[in-house]
């Protein structure tokens, strides 16, 4: 029904649903309402499948918990340049501020990810 490479993201309590031409992955849950005598099903969304993976939806953070680090201060590479790169910490995980092709580039050619998880 779907191509494969949105397929791969199906798991048994997850759904997927297409909008056009965008696919989007939802968590289901059911549970059965008594008064109604029947099953409802809820649908949650997680985010937009692209090839690169899931877009998962935005968080609203409180910027007192989340602190700037420079990838150099906690990476080395003698071969690129990491100065103008940043992450942003919350609660012990790691995540990329918006970064340019190039940027992105250097972390993809330096493995320092794994699906969507920093290995440090």
């Amino acid at each position: 029904m779907f191509p494969d490479w949105v397929n791969k993201f199906k798991t048994k309590s997850s759904t997927i649903k297409k909008n056009g031409n965008n696919y989007y992955l939802y968590k289901a849950t059911s549970y059965y309402d008594s008064s109604s005598k029947k099953p409802v099903s809820i649908q949650e969304y997680i985010g937009k499948i692209t090839a690169d993976g899931v877009q998962t939806k935005k968080i609203l953070l409180d910027l007192s918990e989340v602190e700037v680090v420079p990838l150099n201060s906690i990476y080395t590479s003698t071969t690129y340049n990491l100065n103008n790169i940043y992450l942003l910490k919350f609660k012990s995980e790691y995540y990329f501020s918006k970064l340019s092709k190039q940027q992105l580039k250097i972390v993809k050619e330096l493995q320092l990810y794994d699906n969507g998880k920093f290995i440090f």
